[in-house]
């Protein structure tokens, strides 16, 4: 990750799997490594909260200087240019609030400038764009389909990760990446569907 040299990292969640213990001792040490000039920002995913742990993810994230967006706002500057990053709770939990992400959004005069949205599950797509206030979002959760069989195809994925389970979407106008991701869920392993981190290079109009 540091190789690409980025301005800014966003990770979409699933800090942890189905253990907890011994993930939240090894996370700091790379998690610390990784470096952007404009920051390192979050979201939680469904597995964080399904281990019920998720008060301790956020203790490791906050200890690493990285940022978590729950339900809210976060801007960047570059001289009189402006992005903003947003990001929502984990949806498959419930704890979500994408209208008071919107009302902060509303509120800071986003129709003058860029901003992107981070949200774990790829298929609140639908809501966000209908809002017409993101021009990008980026999401995770289905690992791409995990294992992907010649014409078979995908042989699993979750829920609220099936509509757009991997790579680049245009939606109303927003466009959506979902990230094939680095880890395993249910099976330890990964077939024709390779780990990712995604370098994705911003042009402003004109």
């Amino acid at each position: 990750v540091n190789q690409q040299a980025p301005d800014l990292l966003a990770i979409t969640g699933d800090f942890v799997s189905y253990e907890v213990e011994v993930p939240l001792q090894e996370m700091p040490a790379p998690l610390r490594q990784l470096h952007a000039r404009d920051g390192i920002f979050a979201v939680l995913g469904n597995h964080d909260y399904y281990t019920g742990e998720q008060e301790k993810v956020r203790a490791v994230l906050a200890a690493c200087n990285i940022t978590e967006l729950r339900n809210d706002i976060h801007q960047v500057h570059r001289g009189d240019a402006i992005l903003t990053l947003a990001g929502v709770d984990d949806c498959y939990d419930g704890t979500d609030d994408l209208e008071l992400v919107v009302a902060r959004l509303s509120s800071n005069g986003k129709e003058k400038n860029t901003a992107i949205l981070l949200a774990h599950e790829p298929d609140v797509a639908d809501l966000a764009a209908q809002t017409g206030l993101f021009d990008l979002q980026l999401s995770g959760h289905s690992h791409g389909g995990q294992v992907v069989l010649p014409r078979l195809g995908m042989l699993y994925l979750p829920r609220l990760g099936r509509k757009y389970p991997r790579g680049l979407y245009q939606l109303n106008g927003m466009t959506l990446y979902t990230n094939r991701g680095l880890g395993t869920s249910h099976l330890r392993v990964r077939y024709n569907c390779p780990p990712e981190i995604a370098v994705i290079t911003l042009n402003a109009s004109g």
